[in-house]
């Protein structure tokens, strides 16, 4: 497969455009406050929670976790947060995000 090439300002423009989907499609909280909605997956028994947290110190936190309505079961818990040491379950600590 041949990889597309495109220009900085496609780039540009392509990322402001999905920078503005997200945010007429998501709201996110107020500083220190969470956010919660349901999503449907290809089912109407797939139906995911997601939760966003925005930090109340610092407003560039976040975190954003999925996981399965029926059984609760977590299945993405992501943590933005540029300025902080974020330990892995298997101990390893990675600093900012990721």
């Amino acid at each position: 497969m041949a990889s597309a090439k495109i220009t900085q300002v496609e780039a540009d423009r392509l990322l402001k455009m999905l920078k503005r989907t997200l945010m007429s499609e998501i709201s996110f909280p107020a500083k220190g406050e969470s956010a919660e909605f349901n999503v449907a997956g290809d089912s109407k028994q797939d139906i995911f929670a997601i939760n966003i947290f925005r930090g109340k110190i610092n407003r560039l936190k976040y975190n954003i976790g999925a996981r399965i309505v029926k059984n609760g079961i977590l299945l993405l818990e992501l943590h933005i947060n540029p300025s902080n040491v974020h330990p892995n379950p298997d101990g390893e600590k990675i600093t900012g995000s990721h």
